[in-house]
């Protein structure tokens, strides 16, 4: 943990979760252990769940007397990622266009007025027209989310910005009996896409130097595998499955 810590340059408690699907495409990324871990994964049906959620959560977060930026960029990065990790999209142009303009809303977290206009523009995915310009190659998140702790900050309290992933995983993770089917609900779903999709720009800021390049990319491979077997077992609501995926998500953050 405190390995990983340093690595990143941010507290123990932002990285517990963080480190461990790029494009409308597959993409792969040379040193993974695993390159089919890095394709779309998302369902429509869930791909709808997670950007109608996190619009809320801005939309909220904008009504309040003073809005928070730190919540409503890692908000806007989870809807950029969604975008790009929808693996049952039919209309890629539209797609990309949800995306940039998830990635528009991320820049204008501090402007409350443009913040504004974007999640609404967001509310009603239906609603939302493709723009021909939209590029639907995959974007380079190095690029696009230049300080890593923009994205790890989802994994915080709501207090200092984030969804309190890492507590949830933690409470979760430390519960001796088995998730009950109610535990096992949409929340704990999308909690778990929501930490695969958080890899991707975690991998895109592999440059930790070449002897670390593998073990960063072997770490991020190992969420990504977790969080996803996690997410699938929960929505089957296999229950020991679960257990044992939750187990092995929170111990490859612990590195």
């Amino acid at each position: 943990m405190n390995k990983l810590a340093a690595m990143l340059g941010l507290g123990v408690s932002a990285a517990a979760i963080a480190i461990t699907t790029l494009g409308f495409r597959p993409t792969t990324v040379s040193g993974a252990d695993d390159d089919s871990l890095w394709k779309p994964f998302l369902s429509t049906d869930d791909f709808n769940k997670l950007v109608e959620s996190e619009v809320k959560t801005i939309r909220d977060e904008l009504n309040k007397p003073k809005a928070d930026a730190h919540k409503i960029k890692g908000s806007a990065i989870l809807i950029a990622l969604a975008a790009q990790n929808n693996k049952d999209a039919t209309d890629n142009k539209q797609v990309a266009t949800v995306r940039d303009t998830a990635l528009k809303l991320f820049a204008a977290a501090d402007k409350s007025k443009e913040a504004k206009t974007l999640a609404d523009s967001l509310a009603d995915l239906k609603q939302v027209k493709a723009d021909p310009q939209a590029k639907t190659e995959p974007v380079d998140w190095g690029k696009q989310i230049d300080d890593l702790k923009d994205a790890m900050d989802v994994f915080g309290l709501p207090a200092k910005g984030g969804e309190g992933i890492e507590k949830d995983l933690i409470i979760l993770g430390g519960q001796r009996k088995l998730l009950s089917p109610a535990q096992m609900s949409d929340k704990l779903v999308l909690l778990a896409y929501k930490t695969a999709l958080i890899a991707d720009v975690a991998k895109a800021h592999q440059d930790q130097g070449e002897k670390k390049k593998k073990e960063w990319l072997r770490l991020t491979d190992d969420m990504r595998r977790a969080s996803l077997d996690l997410a699938e077992s929960a929505k089957a609501k296999k229950q020991k499955e679960t257990k044992t995926a939750l187990k092995k998500l929170n111990t490859s953050c612990k590195g």
